[in-house]
């Protein structure tokens, strides 16, 4: 890693932000809570045109008026508790490094999580070696582990509630295969996903590749006139894929991921003809 660093290619990699998310219920909630308002005002409607037509007691109307508002209510404070609604719905981007000459990658993650109902919870990023940091109301930086050891994002939140936080971690994963033979360069999706926006880095060509599906492998040659060890070129490869490579999860509820991580590979740094550590 030191190696990597000094060589500069780190330095040339994008690093990742926080999703950008709209103002408002989420969009899982809000088709239902529109659904559950739409067949109240209807089933009031109905009730008010029946009961007017047949003349009925004004404690009869109070009762069914009653009964329909309490039904509400109670199918108002059922969302987020049973169904599709009980989910976490986590937005995320992420970036995967990984470490040439290991078996690791360092994974960094920005994220925003969006919770279903007044409850307490507690979503875990399952990695030993890791850590989240999420923003207090205090502007400090709070970092929390469970009985485990694992980092968590925990509290208590409101239906709707959001929790920005900022995680990393050191996996044990590479999905991107890297080889070179001579001025040839040749990578390859290890992974069981399908990869898009792939691409070569600064002096390959072909520098776009676009999708590479599952055990599908390409190749780039360093273009004429440029020098393979010229200098720091940022990533040698990379790609992104719309799965988690890590999800995080939830003690009693399912968490729904959203989002993006970007993959790089790159090449492996050579400082004063040594391989980098």
């Amino acid at each position: 890693m030191k190696g990597l660093d000094a060589s500069g290619d780190l330095g040339l990699t994008p690093q990742v932000s926080r999703p950008l998310l709209a103002r408002g219920l989420p969009q899982a909630l809000t088709p239902v809570l529109a659904a559950t308002s739409v067949v109240y005002l209807v089933a009031v409607t109905m009730a008010g045109a029946v009961l007017r037509a047949r003349r009925a007691r004004l404690s009869l109307a109070v009762g069914v008026y009653a009964s329909l508002t309490l039904a509400a209510c109670g199918a108002i404070a059922g969302i987020g508790r049973v169904g599709s609604t009980r989910a976490v719905h986590l937005h995320h981007v992420s970036l995967l490094q990984q470490l040439p000459g290991t078996d690791d990658s360092v994974l960094t993650m920005r994220g925003i999580a969006e919770f279903p109902a007044f409850d307490t919870f507690s979503l875990r990023l399952p990695l030993a070696d890791a850590m989240i940091a999420t923003a207090s109301p205090t502007t400090t930086t709070d970092q929390i582990v469970d009985a485990e050891g694992f980092p968590v994002v925990t509290g208590l939140f409101g239906m709707a509630g959001r929790q920005s936080f900022a995680g990393e971690a050191v996996v044990r994963l590479h999905p991107l295969s890297i080889s070179e033979h001579g001025r040839q360069v040749d990578a390859a999706n290890e992974s069981g996903v399908t990869l898009r926006d792939c691409r070569f880095g600064r002096g390959l060509s072909p520098g776009r590749i676009g999708t590479l599906a599952p055990g599908q492998s390409v190749s780039a040659s360093w273009d004429a006139g440029t020098a393979e060890d010229e200098g720091p070129s940022g990533p040698l490869f990379s790609c992104a894929m719309d799965e988690a490579p890590v999800p995080l999860t939830e003690t009693s509820r399912p968490v729904v991921m959203h989002g993006t991580t970007t993959v790089v590979a790159y090449r492996q740094p050579v400082l004063n003809g040594t391989p980098g550590d």
